[in-house]
């Protein structure tokens, strides 16, 4: 996958973000530099001792090949294709999902952790009440076979689910006859168009206990929306979430959508999609 990688840089210009060239690396050293910066989290200074090469060089490369691999993977990828229509995603639909064959994505937020900023203002608007820290949040979306095909920016942490909906517009999208997946703290029943369903939980309002169908629909809610959050774990494995700091925020939306572009060069999420397109896990 990484030479695959390579090949399909090879077919382009990359233009050095702090304007000079970075001739005393390869590409695949840059390359790699990058994925050790997203993966491990590692410091500018360790990178710069590991590969002989100065801080500054170091920052270059970082963004210089973010910018280049977000373009290429998800722009040029995740972004372009779009989310599969309703008919793509049956071709290849776990048995899971036999409920709910109209079922086009599951979709839920996740909040990575940043620096406290510096200005009062950004502090209260970063600042999330579900994880009582700073962060920013965004919103992703699996397909049945657990692919992430939809990534938002990263917002406030203070922004609300229903708030992230409206601004990303996921649910344009979608078509007639489609289904979304969803927690219950996404109940947006009146954003979804014309002919789309939204299937979320049922809440429990004035009964003490849910019914046993009801009961029997969470579960089945919650066995194939958990993708989604299977999903955002792999994503939050990439150690340069562990928190966002002052000196890379700028990069942050960029990095949190490669790296669900980069979840999908790795095996599939589901045993049964693997076995199916005999892919070794």
């Amino acid at each position: 996958m990484f030479e695959i990688i390579l090949k399909m840089l090879e077919r382009f210009e990359i233009n050095y973000w702090l304007g000079w060239n970075v001739r005393c690396l390869t590409q695949a050293d840059q390359v790699i530099m990058l994925f050790m910066k997203l993966r491990l989290g590692l410091p500018d200074m360790d990178l710069a001792d590991r590969f002989g090469v100065s801080t500054e060089t170091v920052r270059n490369v970082v963004y210089t090949y973010s910018h280049a691999l977000h373009e290429m993977l998800f722009e040029g990828i995740i972004e372009k294709l779009g989310m599969p229509s309703q008919r793509k995603c049956r071709g290849s639909m776990p048995a899971s999902f036999s409920d709910f064959a109209q079922a086009r994505i599951a979709t839920d937020c996740t909040e990575i952790e940043m620096e406290i900023p510096t200005f009062l203002s950004m502090q209260n608007e970063t600042y999330s009440g579900y994880t009582h820290k700073n962060s920013a949040k965004g919103l992703t979306a699996v397909a049945p076979n657990a692919a992430l095909v939809f990534a938002s920016k990263l917002y406030p942490g203070s922004k609300s689910d229903k708030a992230i909906i409206i601004d990303c517009n996921i649910f344009g999208q979608l078509d007639p006859g489609d289904m979304v997946l969803a927690d219950k703290g996404m109940d947006c029943h009146e954003l979804m168009p014309t002919g789309t369903t939204l299937n979320i939980p049922p809440f429990l309002k004035d009964i003490s206990h849910f019914t046993k169908q009801q009961a029997e629909l969470c579960y089945k809610i919650a066995r194939n929306r958990i993708h989604v959050e299977r999903g955002n774990k792999n994503i939050k494995l990439f150690r340069i979430f562990r928190i966002i700091t002052h000196t890379y925020r700028p990069l942050a939306t960029k990095w949190f959508q490669l790296c669900c572009a980069l979840v999908n060069l790795q095996p599939p999420l589901l045993k049964e999609i693997a076995r199916k397109y005999k892919i070794d896990l």
